[in-house]
């Protein structure tokens, strides 16, 4: 059974919807951070044990290919896009990193300990 979002977790779905239309140096600030270090590290691991505790997998954490691969070809993408922005647009995703580890963590226990 999949539980309710809390409030939290709802308040950085819309934040994210905004910014993914209205701001796109802070979204792709946030993606970067989440999906990497999802990725990369522990979140595949609780996405997992989630999955596990669920008795399936989960399809976000199917990859067509070899996961290293994806990984350095969108990381690339990211560098070509970040290229053409100015100054400003680079210290403004910068300056939402913070808010991404954070909102970011808040989730992850959320998926942890949903109680």
């Amino acid at each position: 059974m999949v539980p309710e979002p809390k409030a939290h977790c709802e308040t950085y779905s819309l934040y994210l919807k905004d910014i993914a239309e209205n701001d796109p140096p802070a979204f792709i600030c946030h993606f970067y951070n989440i999906y990497f270090g999802h990725s990369a590290g522990g979140g595949r691991m609780i996405g997992y044990l989630r999955g596990y505790s669920t008795i399936k997998k989960l399809e976000f954490y199917k990859w067509d290919g070899n996961i290293s691969e994806l990984l350095k070809n969108l990381s690339e993408e990211l560098n070509k896009v970040s290229e053409l922005w100015t100054r400003e647009e680079k210290n403004h995703c910068l300056e939402e990193t913070e808010k991404a580890f954070k909102c970011y963590g808040h989730l992850l226990r959320s998926l942890v300990s949903p109680d």
